[in-house]
């Protein structure tokens, strides 16, 4: 059975607070994925003329254009300035140079065939709430066209710009400072500076004139996505009911993870952790097609065309640098956290390899690792995820860790059960493989679902395993 596919929806809200703008990068001028991984080498680190800093400041004036000057000042944003601010002063100056499509006289048939318009809508939305269009104070005028998806912290918008080009608004709702718009902000100028062909780029930034009601007046502008990993698995579930979960095929899997681990692995030159890595968040940059193999034991998912990013820099942070330490954070969706967050450790640049590695099983099985349970409240469901995961994983947390975890007292996990005698009942990760031909993932899979985060592998060594060969 072959289907047409929408853009992605909002996520389902088990896995995902944060609803993402993802991309199109036709109308910028990006490097090719080959150019990417030519020109970044392995074990290099792109350098900043700051590297122990990395502190972006950002200002945004009433009326400017975009290649103004931006200042820093510290306050809240208002009407007419964005403040980014994070640890110290940089010391610098930042310019904008992201190109301006809305400053072009002309659209050319080429980039109207990279926007085009989509007919997705969440189930639920009333149009009438929706504001007709986005305006900003510098003067640019965006048209609503729907809406992409509504989470906790953002809603995101689907809009058109006079041209006719199909982006996507997020703009963050009014709370306290859980969601800071400087760590997304932050990710997005680094990337400007060094973009890669898998991670969404920001097109513009700007400040809404009137924002829509509680929400703040910042405004993030990317181009329009596709649909993400998650909902593709969802979509399928919902029309295969009578079987079990579809999952994506072998080779898919493979070409999608490799993208993913390239995309990481600029991150991880970046000195950037992402944070929030999930099915959800990793998105197909067009509208696309895909099969199902109606084989009643597994269905298999095959897609019509494989180009992913990885989206939504909300909850990255910079890697730490000697002599600072971010405090310790809960970190990640509890399906895809790392343990060392789960035991009250500090998130490391490894704790994203975890998450893919949870992102890899899922499209292998068609569902999470993790069985939600209505009833139980954030700290059973996270301790019983945790049982789950030390009798699924072969591998042993290390004394080191344990001790780490019951000298901060940040843990609200009992880890009791750590050294009790295994009674026969346990799930482990090689009973989901069901062909020979799979050994390979589940090679990958236990190279990376690595307790301690010292022996977890970097992104590096992920993209050149064996596994992603032939990818």
């Amino acid at each position: 059975m072959k289907r047409s596919h929408p853009p992605s929806p909002q996520s389902d809200p088990k896995k995902s607070q944060n609803s993402s703008a993802t991309s199109q990068e036709k109308n910028l001028e990006i490097p090719s994925r080959r150019d990417n991984e030519e020109n970044t080498q392995p074990g290099s680190v792109i350098s900043y003329n700051d590297p122990q800093e990395h502190n972006l400041q950002m200002l945004m004036q009433q009326n400017e254009p975009r290649g103004s000057s931006i200042t820093p000042r510290e306050s809240e944003p208002s009407s007419s300035q964005i403040v980014m601010r994070q640890n110290e002063p940089r010391g610098s100056s930042f310019t904008e140079n992201e190109p301006q499509l809305d400053n072009s006289p002309m659209v050319t048939e080429q980039d109207r065939q990279a926007s085009p318009g989509y007919a997705y809508e969440p189930s639920g939305v009333n149009r009438r709430s929706l504001p007709v269009q986005l305006q900003l104070l510098s003067g640019q005028t965006y048209k609503v066209r729907g809406l992409f998806g509504e989470g906790t912290f953002c809603t995101v918008y689907r809009v058109r710009d006079k041209n006719g080009l199909h982006l996507a608004a997020k703009v963050l709702k009014l709370r306290n400072n859980a969601y800071p718009v400087e760590c997304e902000l932050n990710a997005f100028q680094k990337i400007s500076t060094h973009p890669h062909d898998n991670l969404l780029s920001l097109h513009y930034l700007g400040i809404l004139a009137s924002p829509p009601a509680l929400h703040k007046s910042e405004v993030l502008i990317t181009p329009a996505c596709g649909p993400s990993i998650e909902h593709i698995l969802s979509e399928a579930s919902r029309e295969y009911t009578h079987m079990t979960e579809p999952r994506f095929d072998m080779s898919n899997i493979k070409i999608i993870g490799r993208q993913i681990g390239l995309a990481m692995r600029h991150l991880e030159h970046l000195q950037i952790s992402h944070l929030d890595l999930k099915t959800a968040n990793i998105v197909f940059t067009s509208d696309v097609t895909y099969a199902v193999e109606q084989n009643p034991i597994h269905p298999v998912i095959t897609m019509s065309y494989i180009h992913v990013k990885v989206i939504d820099y909300g909850n990255s942070l910079n890697h730490t640098y000697p002599g600072f330490e971010q405090p310790f954070a809960i970190v990640q969706s509890l399906h895809v956290r790392a343990p060392e967050i789960i035991m009250g450790i500090r998130h490391s640049a490894k704790s994203d390899v975890w998450s893919m590695a949870c992102i890899m099983t899922e499209m292998y099985t068609g569902k999470d690792l993790f069985t939600w349970i209505q009833g139980l409240d954030a700290q059973q469901l996270q301790q019983l995820h945790f049982v789950k995961l030390v009798s699924f994983i072969d591998d042993t947390i290390p004394q080191e860790m344990i001790d780490e975890s019951q000298r901060g007292r940040r843990s609200s996990v009992n880890l009791d059960f750590i050294n009790r005698e295994p009674d026969g009942t346990e799930y482990s990760l090689m009973n989901l493989m069901r062909e020979e031909d799979d050994f390979p993932l589940f090679g990958l899979l236990n190279f990376m679902f690595v307790f301690d985060p010292i022996r977890r592998p970097s992104f590096e060594d992920v993209i050149n395993h064996n596994f992603f060969a032939d990818a």
